[in-house]
């Protein structure tokens, strides 16, 4: 038996990007939206940050950076085109950040610190899960005091979660 082994390559892969003004404590979620080069960045220093990435290029800019009252624990695109954004952290609080105008309000709160966000598309609702062992679904189109349309008690703190959107409706799989 002979093993030959091949040469290094003469310059390293690129193996990242570094971020321009990137966070200034814990990552505590990264989220690449899926029909443009965003970046969506949340931490422990009550970030949440778009960038504009470009790991082609090897540049980054800083587009918008709403600061929540606490932690951010997780965040995700909402919406087509990217034009708003969904959050949730330590303030127990789900927020819906507008990037267009810059604005944000609050969708609805947990009792404890949400944990995990996840938009909809097909439905359009967004998914929350939080410290408080809930689960609950939020409806934008609906006035304030009725956005909440189910909840669901769990057994136990929500950690993570994945929204499987692949296959239309009866594919659809949400895992806590």
């Amino acid at each position: 038996l002979h093993c030959a082994m091949a040469a290094p390559p003469a310059t390293p892969p690129t193996l990242g990007l570094e971020l321009a003004s990137p966070p200034t404590d814990g990552v505590t979620s990264l989220r690449f939206s899926g029909d443009s080069g965003l970046l969506l960045a949340t931490s422990w220093d009550a970030g949440v940050r778009l960038y504009e990435a470009d790991p082609g290029s090897q540049t980054s800019a800083l587009r918008q950076h709403f600061v929540a009252p606490g932690a951010v624990l997780d965040a995700c695109f909402a919406e087509a085109g990217s034009t708003s954004v969904v959050s949730g952290g330590l303030a127990r609080a789900v927020t819906r950040h507008d990037l267009m105008t810059g604005t944000e309000d609050v969708v609805g709160t947990h009792d404890a610190a949400v944990k995990c966000v996840e938009y909809d598309e097909e439905t359009g609702m967004i998914l929350s899960g939080g410290w408080d062992n809930k689960l609950k679904a939020w409806d934008l189109r609906l006035p304030a005091e009725r956005r909440c349309v189910a909840e669901a008690l769990l057994p136990g703190k929500v950690y993570s979660m994945s929204l499987s959107a692949a296959g239309g409706a009866r594919g659809r799989r949400l895992v806590v």
